[in-house]
């Protein structure tokens, strides 16, 4: 849904909205690229590579917290986690709470696997970061900071990885 904005005083924020949009769709595209070949090393899709980032940060996750913080249905967490745990990625074990319960954590190769992806993503990022100023980086910090503010509020808060 494109927003425009009304007031014929605002023409020049109506052309700056759509060059932003433009021009997110096409960072968005060419980072997915590179983000891709990166995921093919590691031979994960995106929500295995999201749930060990996940891991990564937190020590246990149950079941229905990895299907809401992925969006995903409870079975298709099931069979997400059996293969993570099948490659020795994570973890499986019985709440000592509730025996109902399973939480999940990650594995040392999980979370080698998530340093290699880090470590490959970040490599990238800086190859072209690097050719900003200071003062461009500055301003870019601010502007990604305040769009996930943005979307985090509007996503209702909760755990959203910055790493993902």
């Amino acid at each position: 849904m494109t927003h425009r904005i009304n007031d014929k005083h605002n023409s020049r924020k109506n052309e700056l909205l759509d060059q932003l949009e433009g021009l997110a769709g096409e960072f968005v595209h060419l980072v997915g690229h590179e983000l891709r070949q990166i995921k093919g090393k590691v031979q994960l899709a995106d929500g295995q590579i999201f749930l060990l980032i996940l891991l990564s940060r937190i020590p246990y996750c149950k079941a229905t917290d990895i299907a809401s913080h992925i969006g995903i249905t409870s079975g298709a967490v099931t069979g997400m986690t059996d293969k993570l745990v099948n490659m020795g990625f994570i973890t499986r074990e019985r709440s000592e709470e509730d025996r109902r319960v399973v939480l999940f954590s990650i594995t040392e190769k999980g979370r080698e696997t998530v340093n290699q992806i880090r470590e490959a993503r970040g490599a990238w990022f800086r190859e072209y970061l690097c050719e900003l100023t200071e003062e461009e980086m500055g301003k870019a910090v601010e502007v990604f900071a305040k769009l996930k503010s943005l979307i985090t509020l509007r996503r209702g808060g909760g755990i959203h990885d910055s790493d993902s």
